[in-house]
């Protein structure tokens, strides 16, 4: 341990760079969530309080952050693949840009700490202060993190908390306090062990304590979540869920010559799934973000041929856009998800309220204009807010369209009646095989174990899936898969989870115990100075 600490001083830069990357393993499609246990004491010791400045602790925390960014969100330059004669010029900003970008998060709160602590005390500590000083950069990664999430839209992606995705059984953790409270243990517990060195002359059960907290938290969470796993699925009787999963290349979507072609398959699809299934049986048919590239507002011709093959009771959910004349008029887009019963009796749509930034919006500009102008797919305007739909005697359900699904305590709208199920429809045909959509798969599943509720998911190109309300995979289709997911749907828990009721609230508790965390050390260091 003494040698490898020595080695980390001594390229201290590339060590910080080379430790972030590695957190990627963490995540999706790898899951190695252990790592954390190597990276993070490692980055701490690379942050000696007694020796460091202000300005290069904040400099290591950035390439630690930017490391991981860069190797976790890689994926998102594939999008300029699908195009990349005409968008070369942009895979520098996206591949380097937003990694750039979101390492400041961290990067600032540790200067202005270090800064503090500076002017408080400079002189070494004891093994207890060593172990509360990392307890404090633990407190300053999630504070980064939580910023990141909230601030400018947010981007809560790839939050340490999700890397449990594989351990289910620690996972459900997170019906009680989030995807934000279990990124802030997969902080703090490695910061014990961060503490060993500064133990070494104490005796060693002084030394074993240091690890109670990961055996206490993930043991006893480990066993705890696994007698809740203990719990079976329930479905809802004679309904049944048709996920229609064509995988449609990205460079074809949006392809004139290709919209027929693309739609006639989509109709034969939701045609022979629904000839397969029982008479009896009602059946909710589902095509993901965007199947229909026609304004289907505009077109009830459209919408007969859609529900052709459909029973009254049926009902069938499109992804398509919509088309609203404006005061301009230009037009308005939106991003929208259809939901139409088998006799067109029933029609409600859901517009996209939360939209991506410079995808289908330029901030600051507007939902047209520059976006347009770089082809970054802008010109979406967004819809009012999250809604909960009220289906003709079905379950009601909460859609969230693509991204939306990866804030957490946002999916429900909490002013109107708890929906029983959750909808993701999305298009990561944009991401090709990368790490993309299989994180962005993982991270709804933290959704269905936040709220206690079965959530639905329809991709493009995958991955579709059913998952119950303890985010447990009862079927899925595999990316790039062309396949029909014919499912039933889950039931939602009998009683909400303590999250559901009290997310907003846990969250801000979160905040306000790692800022206290950190101001507590610091007024420490006031009164102990001599």
């Amino acid at each position: 341990m003494a040698k490898l600490s020595l080695f980390l001083q001594q390229h201290p830069n590339w060590s910080s760079l080379v430790l972030g990357s590695l957190t990627a393993l963490a995540f999706a499609p790898i899951g190695f969530f252990p790592i954390f246990w190597i990276c993070l004491p490692a980055l701490f010791w690379l942050l000696p309080i007694e020796k460091i400045t202000a300005f290069t602790a904040a400099k290591r925390l950035w390439l630690f952050s930017f490391g991981g960014h860069l190797a976790g969100l890689y994926w998102i330059s594939a999008a300029l693949f699908t195009d990349l004669q005409a968008y070369w010029w942009g895979l520098p900003f996206s591949f380097m840009g937003l990694p750039f970008l979101l390492a400041f998060f961290p990067a600032v709160p540790a200067y202005l700490f270090f800064k503090l602590h500076k002017k408080l005390r400079n002189d070494p500590h004891s093994a207890p202060q060593k172990l509360f000083y990392f307890i404090c950069l633990a407190c300053l990664l999630w504070l980064g993190d939580f910023a990141r999430s909230v601030l400018f839209t947010g981007f809560p992606w790839n939050l340490s908390g999700y890397s449990l995705y594989s351990a289910l059984p620690l996972a459900q953790g997170a019906s009680v306090i989030g995807v934000y409270g279990l990124s802030l243990l997969l902080f703090l517990c490695p910061a014990f062990c961060a503490a060993l060195p500064a133990f070494t002359s104490r005796r060693l059960l002084s030394r074993l304590c240091l690890f109670l907290p990961t055996i206490l938290i993930f043991g006893g969470g480990f066993i705890w979540g696994a007698l809740r796993l203990q719990e079976e699925t329930s479905f809802y009787p004679n309904l049944e869920v048709h996920i229609i999963q064509q995988s449609i290349p990205q460079t074809e979507k949006w392809d004139a010559q290709y919209r027929q072609q693309n739609l006639r398959a989509q109709i034969t699809a939701l045609q022979k799934a629904r000839a397969s299934s029982p008479a009896t049986h009602r059946v909710i048919s589902i095509l993901p973000e965007t199947a229909i590239t026609w304004p289907l507002n505009r077109n009830d011709t459209l919408k007969k041929e859609l529900t052709k093959y459909s029973q009254k009771d049926d009902l069938l959910i499109v992804g398509s856009l919509g088309f609203f004349p404006s005061t301009t008029g230009q037009g308005q887009l939106t991003n929208s998800a259809y939901f139409l019963s088998g006799d067109l009796s029933f029609q409600a749509r859901y517009d996209k309220s939360h939209l991506v930034p410079f995808g289908e919006y330029t901030p600051l500009v507007g939902g047209s204009g520059l976006a347009d102008t770089l082809g970054l797919g802008g010109g979406l305007n967004a819809g009012p807010t999250r809604r909960t739909m009220t289906l003709p005697n079905l379950p009601s359900v909460s859609p969230l369209i693509c991204y939306e699904v990866i804030f957490p305590s946002q999916v429900v709208n909490r002013t109107q009646s708890f929906p029983n199920w959750l909808l993701n429809i999305t298009n990561d045909g944009w991401y090709g095989n990368s790490a993309g959509p299989y994180q962005h798969f993982h991270i709804s599943q933290f959704r269905a174990i936040e709220e206690g509720l079965p959530l639905i998911r329809s991709g493009n190109n995958g991955i579709s899936a059913s998952i119950d309300s303890f985010g447990r995979v009862i079927k899925k289709a595999n990316l790039n898969e062309i396949t029909v997911l014919k499912t039933q749907l889950p039931k939602e828990i009998l009683s909400r989870t303590f999250y559901s009721k009290n997310g907003h609230i846990i969250n801000l508790f979160l905040l306000f115990i790692t800022i206290t965390a950190i101001f507590l050390y610091l007024l420490s260091l006031r009164i102990r100075k001599p």
